[in-house]
């Protein structure tokens, strides 16, 4: 007879109601980038759980209204607890079904999707905290600069690691700081992304005209753009650098979520600080929030910014709301 005890929502199991076993399975949601030249980057999107599915029997004079009850509970959809053992889930029930051979004898299965596991972590596999994620990020950018090789790239990742690297704390950082990493990390996309669209088109051109050849005008062409060359050998760095980029915007996010970043024309900070605060005094929290300006309150077209929050005067108007109402 099992020893272990199974609970699902109020529903607690005993006897022969509790299978000998309960199988348990994950595997990980995956989103595969194929590129050319038959490699691939595969990013990893999180555990994705297998249904949870057992069986037994109701026996007695209640058995016919406890498969009642899971039936009903069922039916609801609603989310329930789900314990075994050591074993903790929020599930749902999917599948429901007893086999009605006596009022006091009824087989049955059930089948709960998971929504989320619960169950303790054990101590080694306990997650990193925001500030060590990011710093593992900035190394993870930095090593890629280096295999890509490619000069604007490194550059734009050469201020967001100098920058990041102030940051020993995301939650008692400056938001002018965080604000900067924040608008550096944009721009670096930008760039990444700028040389992964540069560098797919000329591969495709390659691939139309047979491959390269020592004496392919499309190979002598390239051949003399080193910095493209060097991009199409890392292509898949590539496309890894722009998504570990995205994943330290998120990091940084999750405590700096008032932040806004926007592009924008010519114009100046005078004029964009009324625009989001109601008042042109905060245009030096603009300044501050943006070192790629130098010191200069005049916007060049086309420029990526980050309006942190600002809590100055704004006349009779609330700064707060007109920035994110």
């Amino acid at each position: 007879m099992p020893t272990i005890t199974l609970q699902l929502g109020d529903v607690q199991f005993s006897e022969t109601e509790i299978p000998e076993n309960i199988k348990i399975g994950t595997e990980h949601r995956t989103s595969v980038h194929k590129l050319i030249g038959g490699h691939r980057e595969v990013n990893m999107l999180g555990p994705d759980h297998a249904p949870i599915e057992w069986s037994g029997y109701f026996i007695g004079s209640n058995a016919y209204a406890r498969a009642r009850l899971l039936k009903q509970m069922c039916d609801t959809g609603l989310p329930l607890s789900l314990t075994w053992s050591q074993f903790n889930y929020q599930v749902v029930i999917s599948h429901f079904e007893a086999d009605f051979e006596r009022d006091y004898q009824l087989p049955y299965s059930i089948t709960c999707l998971v929504l989320q596991d619960l169950t303790a972590p054990l101590p080694s596999a306990k997650a990193p905290g925001p500030d060590a994620v990011l710093a593992a990020d900035n190394k993870t950018v930095d090593d890629l600069a280096l295999l890509i090789n490619h000069p604007e790239i490194s550059k734009a990742i050469l201020n967001v690691t100098q920058t990041v690297d102030q940051i020993s704390s995301i939650a008692t950082a400056a938001t002018g700081k965080i604000s900067q990493a924040i608008t550096y990390i944009h721009t670096a996309q930008q760039q990444v992304q700028t040389v992964i669209a540069s560098t797919e088109k000329t591969l495709s051109n390659i691939s139309t005209l047979g491959g390269i050849l020592p004496n392919n005008p499309v190979a002598r062409s390239v051949s003399r753009l080193s910095a493209q060359v060097n991009a199409i050998t890392s292509q898949s760095n590539l496309v890894k650098l722009n998504g570990v980029l995205g994943r330290m915007t998120k990091t940084l996010g999750q405590v700096n979520q008032r932040v806004k970043i926007i592009q924008s024309g010519a114009d100046n900070l005078y004029s964009i600080a009324s625009k989001a605060y109601g008042t042109v005094s905060g245009w030096t929290e603009i300044l501050k929030a943006n070192p790629q300006l130098k010191g200069d309150p005049q916007v060049p077209n086309n420029t990526t910014l980050a309006i942190p929050p600002f809590n100055g005067d704004a006349g009779d108007a609330n700064s707060e709301d007109l920035i994110y109402a």
